[in-house]
């Protein structure tokens, strides 16, 4: 029964497209009519056309003809125009022309040839003239350029050379003032290695005294820089000290130096006890160790003889 239902209602959706066609079908066969009595207008156009084709080439060279005549014409106004005025410019050219020819005709009354030619050779011998004084004046005023540039040129060396003179002059004075201060440290020079000498020997005492722990003992080193010990009041050469007395002296000398000719208050011995006995090793070691006036004293050695004086050790195995 449902099957027959739906079948009933698609027919009659069906039969009411059937019906919508056929309308548009009775539709579009008048619209078909309509543009076929449209078309009758235009059954004859190959033929017209091809007659008016004919016409046209036909009639092309009278068009081309009537066609510039007609461009021609527009130009007539400008045309007139220009033939006025030249008709003017004519007139006014016939009037000066008549009036020139009476000049001319009043001239030639009173012209005299032979003075036109004197004239005429003596504006030529002019000519010449200017031409030979335009060449010299070019040439003159080539040269003043050249002069100019020399003058430039000579007075840029100019310049240098005050320059060169003024520093000359600034040398003379620096080279007077450095011969004056070399002559005063020449004279000066064994002044000043006797004060050095002085000084170097009573630091040099200040430090024997601290090696040796002798506060009776006096290191005096001289100017021809030889070591005495005055003890007692006696005075005793280097060579009549014992070996660790020299040694004590000849260190207390090398530290002094050091001391007085640098800040740095640090010393570095390297294998100081190399070829030394025991014994000397021994008194050297001692000596290093009574030294108080150096911030730090570095002994670099394979020798263990300074074990025992030492504040810090690094040792390398």
């Amino acid at each position: 029964l449902k099957l027959l239902k739906s079948t009933i209602q698609k027919e009659s959706e069906l039969q009411e497209l059937l019906t919508n066609a056929d309308r548009n079908i009775e539709r579009l066969a008048s619209d078909c009519n309509l543009i076929r009595e449209q078309l009758e207008i235009y059954a004859n156009l190959d033929e017209e056309s091809k007659k008016y084709n004919q016409l046209k080439n036909a009639t092309l060279a009278d068009y081309e003809k009537y066609y510039y005549a007609t461009r021609l014409a527009e130009k007539i106004p400008s045309l007139e125009s220009k033939h006025k005025e030249a008709v003017r410019q004519k007139s006014a050219l016939e009037s000066e022309l008549k009036s020139t020819e009476s000049k001319l005709s009043e001239i030639s009354k009173n012209f005299d040839l032979i003075q036109y030619k004197q004239t005429r050779e003596k504006a030529d011998q002019l000519r010449l003239r200017l031409s030979a004084v335009t060449a010299a004046k070019l040439e003159k005023e080539n040269r003043l350029d050249k002069l100019k540039s020399d003058y430039e040129e000579y007075f840029s060396i100019t310049k240098i050379l005050d320059q060169a003179y003024k520093n000359r002059e600034r040398y003379e004075k620096i080279k007077e003032t450095t011969e004056y201060f070399r002559s005063v440290l020449r004279e000066a020079a064994p002044v000043v290695a006797q004060n050095y000498v002085y000084r170097v020997s009573a630091e040099a005492n200040q430090i024997f005294r601290e090696i040796t722990a002798n506060a009776g003992t006096m290191l005096k080193w001289r100017e021809d820089y030889g070591i005495i010990i005055e003890e007692d009041g006696y005075e005793r050469p280097f060579q009549s000290l014992s070996g660790g007395e020299q040694m004590a002296a000849a260190l207390s000398i090398r530290l002094a130096l050091l001391k007085q000719l640098t800040d740095v208050r640090i010393a570095f011995f390297d294998e100081p006890t190399t070829n030394m006995d025991a014994e000397r090793r021994e008194n050297l070691a001692a000596q290093l160790g009574r030294i108080r006036d150096f911030d730090q004293i570095f002994v670099i050695s394979h020798d263990d003889t300074f074990e025992p004086y030492l504040d810090n050790e690094i040792r390398l195995d």
